[in-house]
């Protein structure tokens, strides 16, 4: 089936037309799979998502990455602070520098601009805190993931782990150390 036999599909359904335009002009031409995610997401895509998928330059399942929060057994504080990172509605030094607030540098490092993925996952001063979980992980689960930054922000999903157990505790560990990051920031 074509992308226009769904679109006429999706048309009965009474979606968003400007989130569906929105989602062709930046993701360009439309693909099954995105019509797809459109039509199981009726209502207007959050902003993360579009925020994300440029970030990583890949399509950002948002349904996945909540269904994997709702999953994970961490505590509440964790796990609040989490679907913040997923929407981006943590204040990072560079959204300070926006409101005049900040000098919008790293505090850890004060070299670079301090964006979510660089306090999380490129400072200089956390990427040791990565190195040596991995090392752990691939020891304790023989897994053959690496970590990088769209797991350290996203969390691990579906499409990547299959073993639900793993997945959980992939996260968990994921999702505690990106809140010690930030508790113990400057």
């Amino acid at each position: 089936m074509s992308w226009k036999c769904y679109l006429k599909k999706m048309t009965r359904l009474a979606l968003d037309w400007g989130a569906l335009a929105y989602w062709f002009v930046i993701m360009g031409p439309l693909k099954q799979t995105e019509i797809y995610c459109a039509y199981l997401y009726p209502q207007p895509i959050p902003t993360c998502v579009w925020y994300w998928s440029r970030i990583f330059h890949k399509n950002v399942d948002i349904l996945d990455l909540f269904s994997e929060c709702k999953n994970v057994l961490c505590n509440k504080k964790v796990l609040d602070f989490h679907w913040k990172v997923l929407h981006h509605s943590i204040y990072s030094e560079v959204r300070l520098n926006k409101m005049n607030k900040s000098n919008g540098k790293c505090k850890l490092c004060i070299e670079k601009d301090e964006t979510l993925c660089h306090l999380f996952y490129e400072c200089k001063h956390v990427k040791p805190v990565w190195q040596l979980l991995q090392t752990q992980i691939l020891n304790f689960f023989e897994s053959d993931i690496l970590l990088n930054a769209e797991h350290v922000i996203l969390g691990i999903t579906s499409n990547q782990i299959e073993t639900r157990s793993v997945r959980i505790l992939y996260n968990v560990t994921i999702f505690n150390s990106v809140w010690c990051i930030w508790h113990t920031t400057p």
